[in-house]
């Protein structure tokens, strides 16, 4: 005979030998001996989990000839067995659903399940890929699949349940396979090479149970290369290459020379593994990986990686996580992952792996998160107060903030000598330097796009007071109050004070009568004057000043409110 695929050859023929799937496979059984086998079922779950051949042990175990009744150990030596693992069985049909998906060929299989089975207790129906049926042969399946004749079991097994209408969901048992762990696949690979005899290390075949993915069928594909790619023989150093992947002592190494920021050592390293004949992307994806599991050791979930590696390696790994951070971890995975998506497709793959290696090694020592925050808040206050920056607190100093005073309100004369405008200056911190937090408020909530709540502040907070915790925001225009004093503004702007001050301020508003003057009658006509704008001493932004004010004054809007909001808003 020809020579047969491990993935055919070593599919499961009883719910034992099903592997990773002991919820479905239970409840199966179960349902079997206490007599309660549904009409309908659904196998959903990622490819190669054992769905379709769930499905065929099921058609087996209802109708084997060895037993009187549907068992759910079925003999797999009777006639129908045999049949339905070779798949000429007359009462098992099996339909891919994707070259058999219009309305025709339903109406087809609704003619035929009126007929009794040839020779067992029932017609199973197996349809492969339901979801790529079309809506209308989904239609034209209801009604069957609702009430079907007592001797017909539909099973569907699909990839993409939520492709699948819930007229259609709602009549099924849905059974959802997950994707098997990398030990279960490690235990199922070892027994069965040992089984036929095939020399493979554990190592080996751990890297084929990783590479796979969770899916049982892509691993004795890899396993039947991994054979031939051997000469018959598994190990590390002989799949290597084949599946692109090193075994874990050379990740070891080269995070070893990441750990020590050794540039010319890790550049040297990716130089040898790239010349055997790995690629950029094998590399980055294996790296990731590992990095992963170190980290996942270094916050003490090392039982998840016990499944995946095993013993030997989790102590290797727990030793090797000694030597770093989380956060320098971290980084080494933040810059590894937004090299991921780029390098597989690059024409310069190799060249942007060594700069991310470098960006790596070049990073530094590790900088504590507190002493960071501290240095940008120093930076802050030089930026607004012109001040040098004081050297960084001692570790363990606490960073001690003065008291907040009042806004001062100052008023300068305008371009025409006639009208006034406030200058706000930022409310000071008292306390060594002047220190205006004020700047920085607006700046924040312009970074964070709140451009609508920056005008209103800008425009329209005439006085800042403080009350113990509680900053008052004096406020002269109806529009702005309102939207300001809503509560979840109210909040967002004690947070963002909190984020600069450092303590537990909270922030109010008061509506205050306004200082700007106005016309005494009710419409807007061409008497009416938007406010001057300041003095510039710059020849050219007070023309560009001068132009827009020109055009804004022939503007003449429907309310006095938009007319003011322009001329406060726009000119600022």
């Amino acid at each position: 005979m020809s020579y047969q695929a491990l993935a055919r050859s070593e599919r499961p023929q009883t719910f034992s030998e099903v592997v990773g799937q002991e919820p479905v496979t239970t409840t199966l059984k179960n349902a079997i001996n206490q007599r309660r086998v549904g009409h309908a079922y659904l196998f959903t779950g990622p490819r190669g989990v054992g769905k379709t051949s769930t499905a065929r042990i099921l058609a087996k175990a209802l109708n084997c000839l060895a037993f009187s009744e549907p068992t759910p150990t079925p003999c797999n030596e009777c006639a129908n067995c045999i049949a339905i693992t070779n798949g000429n069985s007359l009462d098992v049909i099996e339909i891919d659903g994707a070259s058999n998906r219009g309305i025709e060929e339903i109406r087809s299989l609704r003619e035929n399940v009126k007929f009794a089975p040839a020779g067992s207790r029932k017609k199973v129906y197996i349809i492969d890929e339901v979801h790529m049926l079309t809506e209308q042969a989904f239609n034209a399946l209801l009604k069957t699949l609702e009430e079907p004749p007592d001797h017909v079991v539909f099973m569907f097994a699909t990839t993409e349940p939520r492709k699948i209408p819930a007229t259609i969901l709602s009549r099924t048992q849905r059974f959802d396979l997950r994707e098997i762990t990398s030990d279960d696949i490690f235990r199922h690979l070892k027994k069965l090479t040992t089984g036929k005899d095939i020399a493979a290390d554990d190592a080996g075949l751990r890297l084929i149970a990783f590479k796979a993915h969770g899916s049982l069928r892509d691993s004795l594909s890899l396993l039947d290369q991994a054979i031939a790619y051997g000469d018959g023989k598994i190990t590390t150093t002989a799949i290597g290459p084949l599946l692109g992947l090193l075994d874990s002592e050379a990740y070891y190494n080269l995070v070893e020379l990441f750990i020590a920021q050794d540039t010319a050592g890790s550049l040297e390293q990716l130089n040898r593994i790239i010349s055997e004949g790995y690629t950029p992307f094998d590399l980055v994806t294996g790296i990731l990986a590992y990095l992963r599991h170190l980290l996942l050791v270094k916050v003490k979930a090392g039982k998840l990686i016990a499944l995946e590696r095993g013993e030997a390696e989790l102590v290797k790994l727990r030793t090797q996580a000694e030597k770093v951070s989380s956060a320098r971890l971290l980084q080494f995975i933040q810059v590894l992952l937004s090299l991921e998506s780029t390098v597989r497709k690059s024409s310069s793959a190799e060249i942007l792996l060594e700069l991310a290696i470098i960006k790596i090694t070049e990073f530094g020592h590790d900088i504590p998160y507190e002493e960071l925050l501290s240095r940008l808040d120093e930076l802050e206050k030089s930026l607004v107060s012109g001040q040098p920056v004081r050297p960084p607190p001692a570790s363990g100093e606490k960073i001690v903030r003065p008291p907040l005073e009042q806004a001062v309100v100052k008023t300068v004369p305008t371009a025409s000598g006639t009208d006034t405008v406030t200058e706000r200056e930022a409310a000071p911190i008292t306390g060594g330097d002047k220190v205006k937090w004020w700047p920085i408020f607006l700046e924040r909530l312009g970074a964070d796009n709140k451009h609508a709540m920056q005008n209103h502040l800008h425009s329209h907070v005439v006085k800042v007071e403080q009350h113990g915790e509680k900053i008052v925001l004096k406020i002269d225009n109806q529009t702005s109050y309102n939207s300001l004093k809503r509560p979840e503004n109210l909040e967002y702007l004690s947070a963002k004070i909190r984020d600069i001050l450092g303590e537990n301020f909270t922030i109010s508003c008061e509506q205050v009568k306004s200082a700007k003057p106005r016309t005494a009658s009710s419409g807007l006509g061409t008497e009416s004057r938007l406010p001057a704008l300041p003095k510039v001493d710059d020849p050219t932004i007070r023309m560009v000043i001068d132009k827009f004010q020109g055009q804004l004054t022939d503007f003449k809007p429907e309310s006095r409110t938009v007319k003011e909001d322009l001329a406060s808003e726009k000119y600022e």
